[in-house]
């Protein structure tokens, strides 16, 4: 379970990096979320 807590964990920070990321490029394009 520590392993999957873990896991899920770094996902959920990558998805956050990924997220801002997408925000950013699409704020480049013109859209502002």
């Amino acid at each position: 379970m520590q392993r999957l807590t873990v896991r899920l964990e770094a996902q959920f920070k990558e998805s956050a990096r990924l997220e801002a990321e997408i925000r950013a490029n699409l704020k480049g394009l013109g859209y502002d979320l």
